[in-house]
């Protein structure tokens, strides 16, 4: 088939051809200008006034995969890679729950992960906007069914491998560092030919009031007068798999769980670390206890920390807390 130029002349060409474009440098011009109308209309919206809300204390529950960040708490330094809660400030201004982090928001972490690291029970605490005018004069908040939607609000503005999952109406003196009643890390590895038993044994060792300096990295700008941390409970299980299909054929894959009410800078990175050498028979179950005798060990023995990569903050407790969870199809939080 013929094309309906192919009897045109060159200058016709040409003539077309200039036309053509005529009419694409008038659509993009029409283009610009809708766009140049649309900001400057914008521009025009009258700031957020936050100043006619009234404000309340929230706690958030936050999960977050920690492998593309530098570490849960912010550094201050817009030039490196961000943390998980630069990315949760930033969610929070954008969304207008808050105008900058500073005094006024009394914002406190329940605890500090280390690059790598991920969680699934972190807590935060602060001051927020409420639903509520300011110009309201009903006493009192309003009930956590009439207020914003947290976390869905927060959600829609945060990247996807971090979450929040849950929010809490606090009391005005809540601290999520100091209200936490014990936090659960979980530390996932590989069996291969490591001795769980061996490893079950040391775990006992661990357990209760201990002075863990040697299990920790020292930090002298902390001026941290007292390494006794206590150590509830450390359990060693397989992980249980939903999908049998997609674990391979004699691969154990377990799980060591450690609750306690605190713990040291890489503490439970250092504890990981003996109770991987103790499951390869390099060393005895006893060398946890011998660690845990500063008399005996005075100064920590030179030995790697576990990855960070496996290590989750699984779990922060507190009294008489009642979170309001986002809908969930599989199961729900606490």
């Amino acid at each position: 088939m013929e094309s309906k130029y192919s009897d045109c002349t060159r200058e016709q060409l040409l003539e077309r051809i200039a036309e053509l474009e005529g009419q694409l440098n008038k659509t993009e011009t029409d283009d610009s200008e809708l766009k140049h109308k649309k900001t400057k209309k914008r521009d025009k919206q009258r700031p957020f006034d936050m100043s006619k809300y009234t404000k309340r204390k929230i706690a958030l529950r936050v999960a977050y995969i920690g492998w593309n960040y530098i570490g849960f708490a912010s550094q201050q330094d817009p030039e490196r890679v961000p943390t998980i809660e630069d990315m949760l400030f930033k969610a929070l201004k954008e969304c207008r729950l808050i105008e900058q982090i500073d005094d006024s928001v009394d914002y406190t972490r329940c605890g500090r992960t280390d690059k790598g690291v991920s969680g699934l029970g972190q807590v935060i605490a602060l001051w927020v906007r409420s639903k509520k005018l300011a110009s309201d004069p009903s006493p009192g908040l309003l009930p956590p069914e009439e207020e914003l939607a947290y976390a869905e609000t927060i959600n829609r503005v945060l990247p996807d491998d971090i979450r929040v999952l849950a929010w809490a109406p606090v009391p005005d003196d809540f601290s999520a560092r100091y209200h936490c009643t014990s936090r659960t890390y979980k530390y996932f590895f590989s069996r291969g030919s490591m001795d769980i038993n061996r490893m079950r044994q040391a775990c006992q060792y661990f357990e209760g009031e201990h002075d863990f300096r040697n299990f920790c990295k020292m930090d002298p700008s902390k001026n941290i007068v007292s390494y006794s941390r206590l150590i509830l409970s450390m359990k060693i299980n397989p992980v249980q798999h939903t999908d049998t299909k997609s674990v391979g054929h004699g691969t154990d894959f377990y799980e060591v769980e450690l609750k306690g009410t605190a713990f040291l800078w890489h503490q439970v990175r250092y504890m990981m670390s003996v109770l991987f050498l103790v499951g390869q028979g390099l060393e005895p179950p006893e060398t946890v206890r011998d660690l845990l005798d500063i008399e005996k060990v005075p100064s920590k023995p030179d030995f790697p920390m576990a990855s960070d990569l496996p290590l989750v903050l699984y779990d922060c407790e507190f009294k008489d807390l009642e979170w309001h969870c986002i809908s969930m199809k599989h199961g729900t939080c606490r």
